[in-house]
């Protein structure tokens, strides 16, 4: 409200930059999902790491003997995962960042990565 009447002049001596971007939250993505959206927002926050782990752990056990390049590659994206999930208790954006797809880019395409191991290796199990 300041801001709106405030004359220009003031402007540098207030950082209007850093006063007008911060937005106050928690400073954890799981928190902050559960206070925007509730008991469902923090369930569907595990849920998104079940299934990253759910499909690390497939395409782990599928290309273990299989292949060491695809077996090494999900072990390295898993270890990432690891990671992300723990840097998600410490940040808000990352995983799922409303309009902002540069943020989450990491841990998109790493849960591609491992659903795309995890399919080629079932053809060629068969």
């Amino acid at each position: 409200y300041f801001f709106t009447y405030a004359p220009s002049p003031l402007f540098p001596y207030f950082h209007l930059d850093i006063w007008s971007n911060a937005i106050p939250h928690p400073h954890s993505f799981f928190y902050y999902h559960w206070i925007e959206n509730g008991l469902l927002g923090l369930l569907s926050t595990f849920f998104f790491f079940v299934s990253f782990f759910f499909i690390a752990f497939k395409s782990l056990m599928s290309t273990k003997n299989l292949n060491y390049d695809h077996y090494v590659l999900a072990l390295a994206v898993t270890g990432i995962g690891f990671g992300i999930l723990f840097r998600a208790f410490f940040e808000v954006g990352g995983i799922l960042t409303y309009g902002f797809i540069a943020l989450d880019m990491p841990f998109w395409l790493c849960l591609i990565i491992l659903a795309h191991i995890y399919m080629q290796s079932g053809r060629n199990r068969i």
